[in-house]
């Protein structure tokens, strides 16, 4: 076959084929006054020697391969291409819907193509008609009725944004043409629309709306300033609300008795006890004919607690002696007694009881520390705390009698001058005396003056304390004085003498543990280390080193004496008073000096 036979081969498939005809519309669907085009595609595309085009049935357009024929109806609004076939059609009206043939010849060939379109009005003049516009709420229905102009039109309700849903108290007609709503409700009163679509265009309707009157519901009354309780001389206003539509009327009562006053405001000047009560507002709207009555607002006037008084049955009181029983009175609607020490609540304990109804304080029995000033404290709703005091005197004592002793002892040199002062915690202020040895002494008053004391004087002072109103006697601790007697002869004691003489006194007294004391003092130029560090020259220090001790006997006031290095057991006792001569209080003193 060679080359020639392989191109007849790949020739042969061309030349067999057919004429195809095919016809895009543009736009799908044509809309009433706008244009169309069918667009058209060939394959082979030749020069074609016939094209007609019909619209169910009847000629549009023919072209003999010369001249071009155009319908006289469809001339002024039809362009014809005598090249591809294609045609486009202007001021499209609905008749131009239809079945489209395009008919198409070649100097072999002729194929045949049709295609449908559809030619729509857009939806216009959409309205919403109601049966009624003035309704009452659960009482009456509405029946709205949607038309509109344009081809195959759908209808769709909307209550202001929202779609309507249908339910047991909404319906639609077949169609949706129609939306009954029965009964209607206050919540229907939103605007309503009808909006009308179909494939090529949409339309809403102007909004409706119908006055749904309801209520009155949700009565309901405010007091201002807001209450339940007040006090008598307020001044009060009463505001009554509801739902209603149209607004509701209004008017008062009290405890379920019908009151003169209408409208939605009841002002209650200088209030008084007697108007205490349940207050509600009656609501009546004229055209639901409907009366609804609001919850009660209870209204109570109290009176201010004034005038507060505490009755005692004693204000003079021996402490641990005495009872007290306080009780407080008040003016006012409903006090509560609450009773304070000072700033501190008062407790109920075993010494302190309080009534039933807090109004008395019993203290039994009383303690000093009850003198702080007592208040009543009385508050009611409407009160602030009122408080008012009252003081007790508490007399109490002598307690803590005690002495001191200027200047300081226990142990003096005779020739001093001494002041003994004694006090004690007492109310009123103790009256004092003094006792030398467990015998009253002449002197009175919170001070003893001791002047150029002598040995003699030596001894165990006390003071006794008396409270004239309790008839209590207190006495103090003994303090003990110790009048030392320096011998007329070797002039000046050294200080080694006289610590001696106080250690020893000390002994006597048990202040100061029995045995053998040394001083030590070193002469100059040598230290405590070089001395320590040094054992073999010991002995030579010692005999460089003044050495003093004192040997002190003290006699005790049953003949004894107290000796160095240890102690009776008596030696710890505090003596009682007895009288002393000055030979038994004599301290010999015995000093040696090593050189």
């Amino acid at each position: 076959m060679g080359i020639n036979s392989l191109v007849l081969l790949l020739i042969l498939p061309a030349a067999c084929r057919s004429l195809q005809v095919t016809i895009a519309l543009k736009p799908d669907v044509g809309t009433v006054g706008d244009s169309v085009q069918f667009l058209v595609s060939t394959d082979p595309h030749n020069g074609f020697t016939f094209i007609s085009w019909t619209v169910n049935g009847s000629a549009l357009v023919t072209f003999d391969g010369t001249n071009t024929i155009i319908d006289p109806d469809y001339r002024e609004r039809i362009n014809f291409n005598i090249t591809s076939g294609s045609l486009e059609m202007k001021s499209l009206t609905l008749r131009d819907s239809g079945s489209y043939q395009i008919n198409i010849k070649t100097s072999g060939e002729s194929a045949v193509q049709h295609v449908t379109f559809e030619v729509l009005a857009q939806v216009s003049d959409v309205i919403i008609q109601a049966n009624a516009t003035e309704l009452v709420e659960f009482n009456d229905s509405v029946s709205l009725t949607c038309s509109a102009s344009g081809s195959s039109p759908t209808f769709h309700w909307l209550n202001g944004s929202s779609d309507i849903i249908v339910s047991e108290r909404v319906h639609l007609s077949a169609y949706n043409r129609t939306l009954t709503i029965s009964p209607v409700l206050r919540t229907d009163q939103k605007p309503i629309y009808c909006s009308v679509t179909n494939i090529i265009s949409s339309n809403t309707s102007r909004p409706i709306t119908f006055n749904v009157s309801f209520g009155p519901d949700n009565v309901a009354v405010t007091v201002s300033p807001p209450g339940p309780i007040f006090t008598s001389g307020t001044n009060l206003t009463l505001s009554c609300s509801a739902q209603s539509s149209p607004p509701a009327q209004f008017q008062w009562a009290l405890n379920d008795t019908l009151l003169s006053q209408w409208g939605d405001k009841l002002q209650l000047t200088n209030i008084k006890a007697s108007q205490s009560g349940n207050y509600t507002c009656w609501a009546h709207n004229n055209r639901t004919l409907r009366y609804h009555l609001s919850e009660p607002s209870m209204i109570t006037v109290l009176a201010q607690v004034s005038d507060v008084i505490i009755q005692a049955n004693a204000t003079e009181l021996v402490e641990f002696n005495d009872s007290v029983s306080l009780t407080c009175s008040a003016s006012g609607s409903s006090p509560t007694f609450h009773w304070l020490n000072d700033s501190s609540d008062i407790i109920v304990s075993e010494r302190v009881h309080l009534s039933a109804d807090n109004r008395t304080l019993t203290i039994s029995p009383v303690l000093r520390s009850d003198q702080e000033p007592i208040y009543c404290s009385v508050t009611n709703i409407v009160s602030n705390t009122t408080r008012k005091a009252i003081s007790i005197n508490i007399n109490f004592g002598p307690d803590n009698v005690a002495v001191t002793v200027s200047p300081p002892g226990p142990i003096f040199t005779s020739g001093t001058s001494l002041i003994l002062s004694c006090s004690a915690q007492s109310k009123p202020p103790a009256q004092f005396q003094w006792a030398l040895n467990d015998t009253l002494l002449s002197q009175r008053g919170d001070k003893l003056q001791l002047m150029n004391i002598k040995g003699s004087q030596s001894g165990n002072y006390t003071c006794w304390a008396h409270n004239t109103i309790t008839q209590r006697y207190h006495s103090s601790e003994s303090s003990v004085i110790t009048v030392l007697v320096i011998p007329a002869e070797g002039g000046v004691l050294s200080g080694g003498a006289i610590a001696g003489i106080v250690i020893g006194v000390l002994l006597a007294l048990g202040l100061f543990p029995a045995g053998f004391f040394i001083m030590k003092k070193l002469r100059p130029g040598t230290s405590p280390q070089s001395s320590a560090s040094n054992s073999a020259s010991q002995n030579s220090a010692r005999q460089q080193t003044e050495m003093t001790y004192a040997e002190v006997s003290h006699a005790k006031p049953n003949g004894g004496a107290v000796q160095q290095g240890h102690q009776s057991s008596q030696a710890n006792q505090i003596p009682r008073a007895s009288p002393v001569n000055e030979s038994a209080t004599t301290i010999y003193s015995h000093v040696n000096t090593n050189r």
